[in-house]
């Protein structure tokens, strides 16, 4: 499940990172997750920028947690890791299916910045377009509205 691209070499520790990673995060294993998160661990999404992050690995759990709790279904498709030992790009998809039965299969691509064995910077790259074409229309405002917890907000923008 690892590649090494034309670039780098494979880091085996970082690799094994990544994977403990994901896979806590497709088993929703919030502890497993937390593990491997830095302590100033910044989490954000690319399309809807660093203005709206996690940092801390307890807030990361409340921004993964807000999202996932809202669907009927989840899953994650594991793909490749690239990485030059500090860096990680992994390529993967996750199905997500909500209550009112929607549902989308959405590519990813995650940069993570390594620091003392734990992830200190994770960025996920995703098409908003096509989450939001297949996700239920109230589904952004529900987050906000429905009396999740917000508290995890982060602006990053000055720390990248």
């Amino acid at each position: 499940m690892s590649d090494s691209g034309s670039a780098g070499t494979v880091d085996s520790p970082v690799v094994d990172t990544i994977h403990a990673l994901w896979r806590g995060v497709y088993e929703q294993d919030w502890e497993e997750i937390k593990r491997h998160l830095h302590d100033e661990c910044i989490y954000f999404d690319v399309p809807v920028g660093p203005g709206i992050a996690a940092k801390g690995p307890a807030n990361v759990i409340k921004r993964l947690k807000l999202a996932i709790a809202t669907t009927s279904g989840y899953e994650g498709h594991p793909g490749a890791v690239v990485t030059d030992g500090r860096h990680a790009t992994y390529e993967h998809s996750e199905t997500w299916t909500w209550p009112s039965e929607e549902s989308v299969t959405l590519p990813f691509v995650s940069v993570h910045e390594i620091r003392d064995g734990k992830i200190a910077l994770w960025k996920d790259y995703w098409d908003l377009n096509t989450f939001t074409s297949a996700c239920p229309s109230d589904w952004f405002s529900s987050l906000a509205d429905g009396g999740g917890d917000m508290s995890w907000i982060y602006d990053a923008t000055g720390d990248l």
